[in-house]
């Protein structure tokens, strides 16, 4: 089985903390290399949206943490502009499937795609919600 960790951007104790983006920003990388050197192969770091705007996370040092410590990881992230060919995208729900026709080869994540423009490998990757 494959092992994957999910690390959100959102902490809703950081609003209370007082601490700055900087330093925020810092101790998210710090618990990040921590999963990525101390528990063995982490197959995909999961990290999503949900309330990742409001903490400025320094997303290019967070994906060389990754490229780093675990070079053959799969990275889900819809918040990095510049994605790492290794990375794969939400297809728009939490129902564990994704719409029909899905292509997985896309436009570059900050770029609109133009005709003779190259396309990048960009798979979607379906996710459900875990409730009972």
């Amino acid at each position: 089985m494959w092992f994957g960790l999910y690390l959100s951007a959102y902490d809703v104790h950081y609003q209370k903390s007082g601490l700055d983006k900087k330093a925020y920003s810092q101790s998210y990388e710090t618990q990040l290399t921590e999963l990525c050197t101390n528990y063995g192969v982490v197959d995909e770091p999961w990290f999503d949206g949900m309330g990742a705007n409001e903490m400025l996370v320094n997303w290019r040092d967070i994906i060389a943490i990754i490229q780093k410590h675990q070079p053959n990881a799969v990275i889900f992230n819809n918040l990095v502009p510049d994605m790492p060919r290794s990375c794969v995208r939400w297809p728009g729900n939490k129902r564990g499937d994704a719409r029909a026709p899905n292509w997985s080869v896309q436009p570059a994540p900050d770029k609109d795609l133009k005709v003779g423009e190259k396309a990048c490998w960009f798979p979607a990757e379906a996710d459900a919600v875990a409730q009972g």
